[in-house]
């Protein structure tokens, strides 16, 4: 039966209307056995690059989709739970944060004492992801009770707390930043014995 389709496709190509470069003496010659085994090992190959490419991208995305699985599900945590103390100095003025870290859960003390003059003192309280902490700090200054949010980053025995424009945006006394995305970490908390 294959032979019979080979030699209808043959006659029909030899019945066609050639092109102006097509010799008049040449024929086409192929034989119909050895024809069939060269389309049939084609296809194979070409099956089996396919089934090759495509195990070997969803392994690739299984391993990154596990990589990042595992992140955050477990982010790498550089401080040990406990108790830390970090202070901040510019001048005589002095920022002290004392961070109580349990896991993922934040809690401890935050004062601000500019010299001479109020300051702010109250409680941290917030999560901790990898080595970025993003906690409410509840404070009373001058006689009011406020919170601002605050971004802090672990990186060794150095506490870096991201900075910039804040806002209210309920005018409720709660301070955020306006743009996290783009404030820095600009400020140095130096690790020191806690009292």
């Amino acid at each position: 039966m294959d032979n019979l389709r080979m030699q209808s496709l043959l006659s029909s190509l030899q019945c066609a209307k050639k092109p102006a470069f097509w010799h008049k003496e040449a024929k086409l010659h192929v034989p119909s056995f050895q024809f069939i085994i060269q389309i049939t090992d084609m296809k194979k190959f070409i099956l089996i690059i396919t089934l090759g490419t495509a195990a070997l991208l969803n392994a690739c995305q299984q391993k990154s989709s596990n990589t990042s699985e595992q992140s955050a599900d477990t982010p790498a945590q550089n401080i040990a739970d406990g108790t830390h103390c970090f202070e901040y100095r510019v001048g005589q003025d002095v920022t002290s944060v004392q961070l109580v870290l349990n896991g993922s859960n934040v809690s401890g003390e935050m004062d601000w004492t500019p010299f001479e003059k109020d300051g702010g003192y109250g409680t941290l309280k917030g999560m901790r992801m990898g080595d970025e902490i993003v906690a409410v700090w509840s404070y009373t200054i001058e006689g009011s009770s406020q919170s601002e949010e605050v971004h802090f980053k672990i990186e060794g025995d150095q506490l870096m707390r991201k900075v910039g424009e804040l806002e209210d945006p309920n005018f409720d006394g709660n301070l955020k930043l306006k743009d996290p995305a783009n404030a820095t970490y600009s400020e140095t908390y130096i690790k020191v014995d806690c009292q």
